[in-house]
């Protein structure tokens, strides 16, 4: 079964009101299936669209045009409980706060309270392995660290998929790696979840994805199984360099 289905998918921004501009068309007719339970990257250039799609998947940008599905259903306030966003461009805790406090704030906003977002919260820290530092201040703590509690944030209320945009700017390789596991290993293939990620890292999603696809200009210009890369010398780098060069 798909968990996500995008038919023509166009989304275009109009200029901004008294601005003698032009409107942008941020994705041109996306269409794309990814299957429940499965891994799926979006790579491509800056300003390909990849956070646009994404945001318009998590519910959070409207769409100009075309159909989303999730788990089979019409995207809309009841299916987005089901979804997760991962961004780390956005601070989503606060640093005075303990990692703890900071997820009880987050299950609050999810409608888990007293002993049910405790049960959850316990989960999350096990899976995590964050029990050293869940009730030090999150100012004190590493990039890593503070990338596993924005995960953490995303998964409170315990979804079916979950969106990742560019979740490692900023790491350092052993902490990206790490994090990718953690992505593949324990999310994915022993909760199951689906995973959307959008990337730069092209070496680490050719290892952990499923399915590649490569968005260009707003335009989904492939999309192929990760083994391909992986068992042949041409490595995802050379197609996506091959691929810019051509279109």
């Amino acid at each position: 079964m798909n968990a996500i289905e995008i038919k023509n998918l166009t989304k275009i921004f109009s200029a901004p009101a008294f601005k003698n501009q032009p409107k942008v068309t941020a994705l041109k007719n996306v269409t794309l299936n990814i299957e429940q339970g499965t891994i799926f990257t979006l790579v491509g250039p800056n300003g390909a669209g990849k956070t646009t799609l994404i945001r318009i998947l998590a519910g959070l940008t409207s769409l100009t045009k075309g159909e989303v599905k999730i788990n089979q259903l019409p995207l809309n306030k009841k299916t987005c409980r089901k979804i997760g966003l991962f961004t780390a461009e956005i601070k989503g805790y606060w640093d005075a706060l303990t990692g703890y406090e900071n997820l009880i704030f987050f299950c609050a906003l999810q409608n888990l309270v007293g002993n049910q977002a405790k049960k959850r919260i316990s989960e999350i820290v096990d899976l995590f392995e964050m029990s050293l530092y869940i009730l030090k201040p999150v100012y004190t703590y590493s990039s890593g660290m503070k990338h596993k509690l924005l995960l953490a944030r995303s998964l409170v209320h315990n979804p079916d998929i979950l969106f990742l945009d560019e979740p490692i700017n900023a790491l350092d390789p052993m902490a990206a790696r790490n994090f990718h596991q953690l992505i593949r290993n324990r999310l994915n293939q022993e909760l199951g979840k689906t995973i959307f990620l959008s990337t730069h890292q092209l070496e680490e999603a050719q290892e952990i994805s499923d399915t590649v696809g490569f968005l260009f200009q707003g335009e989904l210009i492939w999309q192929k199984k990760a083994n391909l890369f992986r068992s042949k010398q041409s490595n995802l780098l050379n197609e996506y360099l091959e691929t810019a060069g051509q279109v």
